[in-house]
């Protein structure tokens, strides 16, 4: 390779450095200082190539050889090259969240400068952010030793508070950390006694009170600063911080308004006085501040990221893009940022876009348990779009977290770990055992566990259904992780939401119940398949009906129905500006009678809107399980799903429809042959087609290997697998499963999702078995096939999701497939294959539960708001007597 000149040279060299292609750097260099051996800078950079690339020994040959070539007068010279180049790289490598590499550049300018305080506070940072803290009680005990060596000046250290704010956030020996907490406090001491009229040193000494918990002693060296200078804008912000921490909105305002007004163009304040906003529900005003706080030539990223999520909280997704990409732009490594701008795009349906956004974080930053834990929920809102090496890649982040938080946070990195092999149908064992694991763990030391309240909750009832069938202790969990996230997540959160008081009425007054609705998914949801054919017909026996948007969404067709049928639909994002509390407070404006949550615990909203009971009756119904959080509501069931008994599992009382508890009218599809469509996917006519259309999460080894005993005792079988997930994974559980059963593989048949839900109905038409999933039982997929006349096989267990097929077929008048355990999961399996008799007597049954004449309970809507309207009536004349 021919070089002209030293620019080109060092660009496309650096060029690999920051790529990461550091054997191609080195080389590079190499040949550089074949052709200009006089340049220093090609040894200090071939050095950090090969340190970077692991070759740790050769970097010291050549930065010593690049050191010596010149005579000993030129070495002092050399190592001040040397050393800024260190400082250089290591900066790029912080910038970019690298901070395994940043700390080893750090530690090769300490061993150069080891009094080098502020590169030692670095060090320190790094360290912790590397996971390498635990080993480095020497840097801490170096760091106390230079401070009580330092000599005081009127300045604050560069440094000095984020490196404390590390140390005493890291999990290590108290010890030291507690030794280096002091010896900041006895610095700034020390300062201000040589220099007692520097209001920056009690400023300083007050950041080290505040980040030690100690604030009568901060406020009082922040007021002593302001005693020197009372136009001192830094210790207004802080005491305004120290408000902020406590939420006293007021106090904290007034002490941000005096820093802006001796400081105009303090953007943190502004900042901070945004957050303020955002909390008292005044989203226009912290919208406001924002748009200052980015006008200001200083470049906050914070300030960008804040205005971005604001603005897409608002609706105004397409604004806040890009103020998004600003503070990408100018903090490269704020992950923050990244994750907003993932929700923006998911939001937007920019699936593809949201999911390289993922993907980006995962390949480029390895450290915050935080960052893990909402990346592993995002991934499983993307879950079907990702490439099998995706998937892949998922799974080794989730190991990496595990493996690196594991003994600081094993309650979130446990969690992560069931989740993200649910998804990926692998490990089944390994899920179960961290889930017995982990339920051991909880039910031993509860109390301990209050700061992960939010993560269990909401992970643990939603995923406990798909891991475990056993009603008394998943409800005894749940109950558990209910009372605790009641106390130490809910209350405290509900603290700036007005609690109201509904009074009570005689319901004879009213001529109408008005009845109101709340939801995220008022659109093509599954939830809205099972509950927007009831309310239109609601809405028919009472004209009060209203629905409350708790998530902004791609408003559709469904939407559009639901807004025609109701007297009233509001928008969280349009109507409410995306504040909870603004919502609160027009859900008890309306002045209901009953609201009706319709997705339970898997949205984290409505247990705070139900604990501030804007409602005097609250009702949870149809998309999920209970909440398990209040004695004082009520869920809605039939007595297939929660039979006589079940009452004393659970928090809220128990209701129940007459019939099943729920109903549709039907569901759309595109009508397709038959016999054409097997014979273009290679099905003879005579084969049996058994179809499975669970997610992965729904998918485990017993169910395939009772899937695979029935293909072996029906010899013309085959099934089909529907649906999305790690292909690989997927297969290989089928394809041992085979192998142990002597069954041919080519038997199981793989197919991905259609393009439209009316196709993916259209085609259980080509089936003529569904077979269903357990312990969590197919909702609306097993509803769709039962609507195009397929016979369905269930197994009914003792928890609500596994009775699910169990209700949906008693109510259709077949008891034709119900199961109580898998032999006779089984045993039905093997009859419908090879039975043709029976398949077409089902298949007649199911015909005729959809005639007018012989119309089931589950396609008559309008039945079941009859029955429903006279339950809720009935519920309220209950509640006031009591």
């Amino acid at each position: 390779m021919t070089f002209n000149s030293y620019n080109a040279r060092h660009e496309q060299a650096i060029a690999c450095l920051s790529n990461g292609d550091y054997e191609t750097a080195a080389k590079l260099y190499e040949q550089a200082i074949e052709i200009e051996p006089e340049v220093n800078h090609h040894y200090w950079y071939l050095g950090v190539s090969l340190l970077l690339h692991g070759r740790e020994e050769e970097a010291q040959i050549v930065w010593q050889s690049g050191l010596e070539k010149d005579g000993l007068e030129w070495i002092e010279q050399g190592q001040s090259e040397l050393l800024q180049v260190l400082i250089t790289e290591a900066e790029k490598h912080e910038r970019k969240n690298d901070w395994s590499r940043g700390w080893l550049l750090r530690m090769y300018i300490h061993d150069s400068t080891p009094e080098d305080l502020q590169n030692l506070f670095q060090l320190i940072i790094a360290a912790d952010k590397a996971g390498v803290f635990a080993s480095s009680k020497h840097l801490l005990l170096e760091a106390i030793n230079l401070l009580r060596h330092l000599t005081p000046t009127e300045v604050a250290v560069p440094f000095l508070l984020p490196a404390l704010k590390q140390v005493l956030a890291a999990n290590g020996d108290q010890a030291p950390i507690a030794e280096f907490a002091q010896a900041c406090l006895e610095y700034y001491q020390v300062s201000i006694s040589n220099y007692p009229k520097s209001p920056e040193l009690y400023c300083a000494l007050g950041n080290i009170y505040a980040e030690l918990d100690r604030e009568q002693q901060a406020i009082a060296a922040y007021h002593q600063a302001l005693d020197l200078k009372p136009d001192d804008a830094e210790s207004f912000f802080a005491l305004g911080n120290l408000d902020l921490k406590v939420k006293q909105y007021d106090l904290a305002m007034a002490n941000y308004l005096k820093a802006i007004a001796f400081n105009p163009s303090f953007t943190k304040a502004y900042v901070n006085i945004a957050f303020v906003y955002e909390q008292k529900g005044n989203i226009v005003e912290a919208i406001k501040n924002l748009e200052i706080a980015v006008s200001f030539k200083e470049e906050f990223a914070p300030a960008y990221r804040n205005l971005a999520s604001l603005l897409f909280k608002s609706g105004r997704a397409s604004e806040a893009v890009p103020h998004a990409l600003r503070a990408i732009e100018i903090q490269p490594d704020y992950i923050s940022a990244y994750l907003d701008l993932y929700q923006i795009m998911f939001a937007q349906n920019r699936v593809e876009t949201a999911k390289q956004i993922l993907l980006r974080i995962v390949r480029s930053f390895k450290s915050d348990p935080d960052v893990y834990w909402r990346l592993h929920g995002y991934f499983s809102q993307v879950r079907n779009c990702l490439t099998d090496e995706e998937y892949k890649l998922w799974q080794d982040a989730t190991l990496f977290n595990c493996h690196f938080h594991g003994s600081t946070d094993p309650i979130r990195t446990d969690l992560a770990f069931i989740v993200t092999y649910l998804f990926t149908s692998t490990q089944y064992e390994a899920v179960m055992a961290k889930f017995l694991g982990l339920e051991a763990y909880l039910l031993s030391t509860f109390e301990a566990n209050a700061e992960s309240a939010l993560s269990l909750y909401f992970t643990l009832n939603f995923w406990t259904p798909s891991i475990r069938d056993d009603l008394p202790k998943n409800a005894k969990l749940l109950r558990d992780i209910g009372s605790l996230y009641v106390k130490h997540i809910i209350q405290p959160s509900s603290i700036y939401l007005q609690m109201r008081e509904p009074s009570l009425r005689e319901v004879e007054k009213r001529k109408n119940l008005r009845i109101g609705f709340l939801s995220p998914n008022f659109y093509r949801h599954a939830t809205n398949w099972t509950s927007g054919d009831i309310i239109c017909a609601l809405s028919q026996v009472t004209p009060h009906i209203f629905l409350y948007g708790t998530d902004c969404i791609n408003a559709d067709d469904r939407t559009e129905l639901l807004q025609q049928a109701v007297e009233r639909f509001y928008g969280y994002d349009s109507d409410f500006g995306s504040t909870l509390g603004r919502l609160i407070d027009r859900i008890h404006h309306d002045d209901l009678d009953i609201l009706i949550d319709l997705d339970s615990s898997c949205f984290p909203r409505h247990a705070q809107i139900f604990y501030a009971r804007p409602t005097t009756v609250q009702i949870t119904w149809n998309g999920f399980d209970a909440p398990f959080l209040s004695k004082q509501n009520y869920f809605l069931g039939d007595w297939h799903t929660h039979p006589q008994g079940s009452e004393i599992h659970y928090c809220e009382r128990l209701f129940r429809m007459p019939n099943c508890y729920t109903a549709i009218s039907g569901f759309d599809y595109e009508p397709i042959d038959r016999l054409r469509e097997r014979k273009q996917l290679g099905i003879d006519p005579e084969q049996i087609v058994f179809m499975f259309g669970a997610p992965p999460n729904k998918l485990n080894p017993t169910t395939v290997r009772a899937q695979i005993e029935i293909l072996k005792h029906v010899p013309n079988g085959i099934l089909i697998y529907k649906g999305l997930g790690y292909r690989q994974a997927i297969q290989s559980l089928y394809s041992q499963e085979c192998e142990l059963q002597g069954v041919d593989f080519k038997r199981i048949h793989f197919s991905d999702l259609l393009p439209t839900v009316e196709m993916h109905r259209a085609f259980y038409t080509i089936g003529d078995v569904l077979l269903d999933s357990y312990p969590f039982n197919g909702g609306v997929h097993s509803l769709e096939a039962l609507w195009m006349e397929l016979p369905l096989i269930t197994l009914a267990g003792s928890q609500f999701m596994s009775r699910l097929g169990l209700t949906y077929l008693n109510n259709l008048g077949v008891d034709t497939g119900i199961s109580h355990n898998w032999q006779e999961y089984v045993e039905w399996g093997i009859r419908y294959g090879q039975d043709k008799d029976l398949r077409n007597a089902v298949c007649t049954q199911l015909a005729t539960a959809k005639k007018t004449e012989s119309l089931s309970p589950l396609w008559d809507p309008t039945r079941f708001a009859k029955d429903m309207y006279a339950l809720l009536c009935s519920i309220v004349e209950n509640h006031q007597s009591t």
